[in-house]
């Protein structure tokens, strides 16, 4: 499967934060809180992990997961416990679940992991969400706006356009008024390209992500010098 749209030139160093950019930051954080709050767990023994936990709780009154989607604040615990070895930490539960992966001189993200995979093969698999995607991949949509060219019944797609917001495939990225003076949430998906490889049982997904999630992700930036190693080249 691919997708594809042109890229954002523009960077936020290089222009004021606006209403989208506050509520594009760390969607792809967001997206793979989940499955890295499993593998830190596993990465970390149990009186360290319950240990993290309970500072995370305190300092911050939020769990470990949703210390992941604003991923400075797990790192000031991880390195306020664990001092320079908190690189390490941070490098091996996070390649555990993700790594980049050349194809072609352009780096994507590359995932075996059972969650991840789990949401995309649903999403994609059910036709009404794989319409949604489809519908709203290059442009941002307001919800009515997608029923042009699409057979997705209203009730449906706003079910469908919620489970994909709660997955984190989607995300919201602003208002749009109608009309009659009504606002309606504007989204977009944080995917720009997808691969997904399936050899029997397991699933390989291969994931080129938007340009301005990429650009607000705490955790792509230190997956991106950290795993130097894990980077292949594809011709």
């Amino acid at each position: 499967m691919d997708f594809d749209s042109s890229h954002l030139k523009t960077t936020l160093s290089e222009r004021k934060m606006s209403m989208k950019d506050i509520l594009t930051v760390n969607a792809l954080d967001s997206f793979l809180a989940a499955s890295l709050s499993d593998s830190l767990r596993q990465t970390l023994n149990f009186r360290q992990y319950k240990k993290i936990e309970k500072r995370i709780s305190e300092k911050y009154a939020i769990s470990v997961q949703e210390s992941i989607k604003d991923f400075q604040k797990l790192d000031a615990i991880l390195r306020e416990t664990f001092g320079i070895k908190a690189d390490k930490i941070e490098r091996d539960f996070i390649s555990k679940i993700i790594w980049i992966e050349k194809i072609n001189s352009i780096p994507w993200l590359v995932t075996d992991d059972l969650k991840i995979c789990g949401i995309i093969l649903e999403s994609f698999g059910d036709p009404y969400k794989r319409t949604i995607l489809d519908n709203i991949h290059e442009k941002e949509e307001v919800p009515l706006s997608m029923q042009n060219g699409t057979k997705v019944p209203q009730a449906s797609r706003y079910r469908r356009i919620n489970e994909l917001v709660n997955k984190g495939l989607i995300v919201e990225t602003g208002f749009s008024s109608s009309g009659e003076g009504r606002r309606a949430g504007k989204y977009t998906s944080i995917l720009d390209k997808l691969k997904i490889d399936i050899v029997g049982t397991t699933a390989l997904i291969k994931m080129r992500i938007k340009d301005e999630f990429i650009k607000t992700s705490f955790i792509y930036g230190l997956l991106a010098p950290q795993n130097r190693q894990k980077i292949k080249s594809k011709s």
